[in-house]
């Protein structure tokens, strides 16, 4: 079980990076679902901090409870994916940055739902408690992984804009 909480709590921290990375198409995106642009623009930067702070306590904290913000974040993009589906189909999803493209069909809908399942599974079915991290030099290296998953998550967004005939999103 902790090894699916560590990749859902990956997989927020993927997201939110590389929706940080492309702030523009997020708040479009916002726009697109009939978010008031107002709120779209507050949220731009506020939902993936948000995302990536969850995935990080849901990794990080010794006690289970830890992962319910993550659990709570797959159910709103249940809610954020079948809401879009039913407004603004045509809409693209964005839940990856400028790496997707794709709209707010019912493959979205059912992923965003498996994922909030697992989630559920794992923070209610999980480890009680989880192990502490260990020795500073543990938690060290383990905030440098997410770090440095972060940041190629970012290069290979960045290396997605660069593919001739595709130009920047």
């Amino acid at each position: 079980m902790t090894v699916v909480r560590d990749l859902l709590a990956l997989l927020l921290i993927s997201s939110g990076a590389l929706k940080l990375r492309s702030p523009r198409l997020v708040r479009e995106m916002l726009v697109e679902i009939r978010v008031p642009q107002e709120f779209a623009s507050a949220s731009v930067f506020a939902i993936p901090t948000v995302e990536v702070a969850a995935g990080a306590l849901a990794i990080f904290g010794t006690s289970r409870r830890l992962g319910i913000p993550m659990v709570t974040i797959y159910g709103l993009f249940i809610v954020v994916s079948v809401f879009a589906h039913w407004t603004s189909p045509q809409a693209r999803c964005r839940c990856f940055g400028a790496l997707s493209t794709t709209g707010f069909g019912l493959m979205t809908v059912l992923r965003n739902i498996v994922l909030a399942i697992l989630a559920l599974v794992v923070v209610t079915f999980g480890d009680q408690e989880r192990p502490p991290m260990g020795a500073p030099s543990t938690m060290a290296l383990s905030v440098l992984a997410i770090t440095v998953l972060s940041l190629a998550t970012i290069a290979a967004a960045h290396a997605a804009d660069s593919v001739p005939g595709k130009g920047p999103r």
